[in-house]
């Protein structure tokens, strides 16, 4: 899966902006029936208090909003446009609700020094005497440190894993700190209730996903039939079920776990690179990690859980006819899969572009110029980066022009999607025709 630039556009239609806007505006209109306004703003002192308490208010749902998002629900899948845009919702909520629980006690304290710089500094200082300021506190801090170690600390993929389930837990005090330092939430029941049923979703989503998530998700048992290299970067996962196959679309990705060394037990998402239909499900990991590095290791035999499937990468989900599919690198795993399932009646005409290096698996070549000879419906254009320079909007013209009912499907490494990104819409091709996955691990 890929990493390109982040798509920052929230559609005005979209069902999460509808959640979002239907629940701060529940929220500022029991925030204002709780008090008149004008008792609010009546001085400066008070028209920071009023802030204040609306920004941990606000804070609290979008933060609860946010856990919801990283649950791996299937209708936050489906209203997201996919599991891989709910992380990146998930990221970017994340970072307003931190930013307004913090802007809580900073409007807070300068209130307070307005009558005192010593009051003002104690909502800072913990004190075990004061519980509800003393949760707020360790929800703060420890958020700021969780942040702090994820933007600037090189850690293992899985240490990132428990920072953001560390945050999460955290939610629980900086809501208990909402209900208990007193304020609207007590003086007014139906804002009290809605807090309540708010904070109910993102705790219900928190335990689910966090510590009953093996429970509750669909995971499928498969035992590792064999391990093979693609080239020395590249390994070649075949697993075979031990129970029911996992049911996927062809493009979609799952989480994969191993139980057995050298690879602990951290779940990371990999593409499928098989058809549906295949006996045996296939995976291309290139190793870009600590983790990815140890793949070829694993033994024959050894078990995995697969997590899935996720995902709304796929030619199925896109209505046009004229598709190009625009790979690059291990980018091609979700296209082995989409080429591998298209039947050759299929109406769609698919052109695969396959951009490679020196280091461009022969056997995978081989296997894309196969694809293509069985199926009238799908071209394969094979681009050697060093000798023919890499694939662009010009390429594409030349072999799709025109380009106006041309579908784009990307997966490569990011400067690839992101430079063919900005070429696409320089060159008149609308948005909405360009589908990509917006994140990886490695």
């Amino acid at each position: 899966m890929v990493h390109p630039e982040p798509d920052r556009r929230w559609p005005a239609g979209s069902p999460l902006a509808i959640a979002i806007a239907a629940l701060l505006g529940v929220l500022t209109v029991l925030w204002i029936r709780a008090r008149p306004l004008e008792s609010r703003f009546v001085n400066r002192p008070a028209a920071l208090g009023a802030l204040s308490a609306y920004a941990a208010l606000a804070g609290t749902v979008l933060l609860s909003l946010t856990i919801v998002l990283s649950a791996r629900w299937r209708i936050v899948e489906r209203s997201t446009g996919g599991l891989d845009r709910a992380y990146r919702r998930h990221h970017q909520l994340g970072a307003i609700a931190f930013s307004l629980l913090a802007l809580h006690p900073s409007l807070l304290a300068w209130r307070y020094a307005h009558v005192s710089w010593a009051r003002a500094a104690e909502l800072w200082r913990p004190d075990p005497d004061e519980l509800a300021l003393a949760a707020g506190q360790l929800a703060l801090y420890g958020m700021a440190i969780a942040i702090a170690v994820t933007m600037w600390v090189a850690v293992r993929h899985g240490v990132l894993v428990w920072l953001q389930r560390l945050m999460g837990v955290l939610f629980v005090p900086a809501a208990w700190h909402v209900f208990r330092a007193g304020g609207d939430t007590s003086s007014y029941r139906p804002l009290r209730w809605y807090l309540i049923a708010v904070v109910a979703a993102g705790v219900s989503a928190l335990v689910l996903h966090t510590f009953a998530g093996r429970l509750s998700a669909p995971h499928h048992r498969y035992r590792v039939e064999s391990v093979g290299a693609l080239n020395p970067q590249v390994s070649d996962l075949r697993l075979l079920p031990l129970g029911r196959p996992m049911s996927f679309t062809p493009g979609q990705f799952a989480f994969l776990r191993f139980a057995h060394q050298p690879i602990g037990g951290e779940a990371h998402p990999y593409s499928m690179a098989s058809s549906p239909d295949a006996e045996q499900l296939r995976f291309t990991i290139k190793h870009l990690g600590d983790y990815t590095a140890h793949i070829g290791e694993i033994a024959p035999g050894a078990e995995a859980v697969v997590e899935g499937p996720y995902g709304r990468f796929s030619y199925r989900y896109v209505r046009g006819l004229r598709q190009a599919w625009i790979s690059g690198g291990i980018g091609i795993a979700p296209f082995l899969s989409m080429a591998a399932a298209l039947d050759p009646a299929d109406p769609r005409r698919v052109t695969l572009f396959y951009g490679y290096a020196d280091d461009g698996p022969p056997s995978l070549l081989a296997e894309l110029r196969s694809l293509a000879d069985g199926r009238p419906n799908l071209d394969v254009v094979l681009v050697d980066e060093h000798a023919d320079g890499f694939i662009d909007a010009a390429l594409l013209q030349r072999h799709l022009a025109p380009l106006d009912d041309v579908e784009f499907l990307l997966c490569g490494p990011p400067p690839m999607v992101h430079a063919l990104h900005r070429q696409l819409d320089a060159v008149g091709v609308r948005r909405r025709r360009i589908h990509y996955e917006e994140f990886g691990f490695s």
